[in-house]
């Protein structure tokens, strides 16, 4: 009873902190999808003025932005970006693409608001509200919201993994740990370490989080973990079996306990009916 409603919390933490990592995940790639773009347009193509705006205009509305209130909302400031950066003289010269090195790989530091103001209506595309979104950009308050769902669903994991322990020993024979346990409290205990290494991981290091977070291994991860504990598990009652038949064909005494421990059951289910 007592672990009634921190099982049930936990399932409802990593079920709602998937949906929001997707989220997350979908606006990484779109993210990743409008730079390359960008890069090809600038870096390769260096194209400038008229042709520039009208190539960004094409990439922001292949994402229909405006499908969303919230997401429309954006457009304007997007617009404005576009607009600023189609009126300036040689943006995209070869001699502005050359550094590499600039984060951005080559695409001109100018081009960071417009892609701040981008991101931020993708975030927003999913019908977040954004106060004063001229003042605000909408990929700060992403990122830090990304934050808090990342905490969330690892520690929601967290719990699930001492309320599915504790109810498995409850479930056997009380609070009793043995060797042939051995298995799936390794599984378990390895499990809970990834998940303390990854959260403090993310939490202190901004590239990591948002490498890990935009890949597509995030949320497989938890599937695979979850497979582990359940083949520890398998594992552990397998030995578990395998005692009980051994101690079964060594001690008659024993057979005949089990043996008629389960008649007694039988027998008492038939006089409940």
């Amino acid at each position: 009873m007592i672990l009634h409603l921190p099982l049930h919390l936990s399932i409802l933490g990593v079920v709602e902190g998937c949906q929001h990592i997707a989220l997350a995940r979908y606006t990484y790639f779109n993210g990743k999808k409008l730079s390359i773009s960008v890069w090809h347009a600038c870096v390769q193509d260096h194209l400038d003025g008229e042709k520039l705006a009208s190539n960004l205009t094409r990439q922001i509305e292949y994402f229909k932005l405006d499908d969303s209130a919230q997401g429309d909302i954006s457009l304007p400031y997007i617009f404005d970006q576009i607009y600023f950066l189609g009126n300036q003289t040689g943006v995209c010269d070869p001699s502005n693409t050359t550094d590499i090195n600039n984060g951005m790989e080559g695409i001109p530091m100018i081009f960071t608001e417009f892609f701040e103001r981008a991101f931020g209506g993708m975030f927003q595309a999913f019908d977040m509200d954004i106060p004063i979104e001229g003042e605000v950009y909408g990929i700060e308050i992403a990122a830090e919201s990304w934050k808090v769902v990342y905490t969330y669903f690892w520690s929601a994991l967290l719990l699930l993994y001492f309320c599915l322990t504790v109810a498995a020993l409850l479930a056997d024979k009380g609070m009793q740990i043995s060797r042939f346990r051995f298995a799936s409290m390794l599984a378990r205990a390895a499990m809970v370490t990834y998940c303390v290494v990854i959260l403090s991981k993310g939490l202190n290091h901004p590239s990591f989080f948002n490498a890990y977070l935009g890949s597509v291994w995030i949320l497989p991860t938890v599937v695979i973990q979850l497979w582990i504990v359940c083949l520890g598990d398998r594992i552990s009652r397998w030995r578990i079996r395998k005692r009980d038949e051994k101690h079964a064909r060594v001690s008659p005494i024993y057979a005949a306990e089990e043996e008629s421990r389960g008649h007694r059951a039988i027998g008492s289910r038939s006089r409940q009916r």
